[in-house]
């Protein structure tokens, strides 16, 4: 995050200058800027509110700046006395879908924040599980490993097993997804090893 010394009203009155002027890309930039500006001098501050910190990251999810929003997170996470899982959960989100850090250690960075502060091994939490299962998803379109697929389509599994019905459709969907997935691998395997169509085809 860089700051450029603008602040945050007339970044917003151009924003709206912009869309009245029927240029609604460059107002999108503008407030894209805009919100990267607060979230600077936010960070810039020591502590700080949890609630008013996770309400900043939810804006800049929602311009795609995951970036900022991973920091954003981490500093709301270090003040909130709860530890709200929905807040460590969204830090998980934003960590592993954060484009400035090389894919594999933001993949392994988001997976160690749910292993260590939301209990995977024994959590119940439908949202948890269909995190590790796209950080999965994930790590297997990155390297190409087979076992990677595995334990995606087992924790979408466990989400769809453990979730309640409205919960269940996320997980499920991507479950149903990662074992199609999986078998176009093994008829791919199957074709490589026999030189031929592959068993299933």
């Amino acid at each position: 995050l860089r700051s450029s010394g603008a602040d945050s009203p007339s970044l917003l009155e151009l924003a709206g200058e912009l869309e009245e002027h029927h240029l609604s890309e460059l107002a999108v930039l503008v407030r894209r800027r805009e919100i990267l500006e607060r979230a600077w001098q936010r960070l810039r501050q020591p502590g700080g509110d949890a609630d008013d910190l996770f309400t900043l990251a939810k804006e800049l999810k929602k311009q795609n700046l995951f970036g900022a929003a991973r920091r954003v997170l981490e500093r709301a996470r270090r003040v909130d006395p709860e530890q709200r899982l929905e807040l460590i959960q969204q830090h998980a989100l934003c960590t592993y879908k954060d484009p400035d850090v090389p894919a594999h250690r933001a993949l392994d960075d988001a997976l160690r924040i749910l292993e260590q502060d939301a209990d995977l091994a024994r959590t119940q939490d439908a949202e948890t599980l269909g995190l590790a299962g796209a950080i999965f998803k994930r790590k297997w379109h990155t390297d190409g490993d087979k076992q990677h697929l595995e334990s995606s389509l087992a924790y979408y599994f466990r989400g769809y097993q453990q979730g309640t019905p409205s919960e269940r459709g996320y997980t499920g969907i991507n479950a149903a997804y990662v074992l199609e997935l999986l078998a176009h691998v093994e008829d791919e395997q199957a074709r490589e090893t026999t030189g031929g169509p592959s068993p299933t085809a």
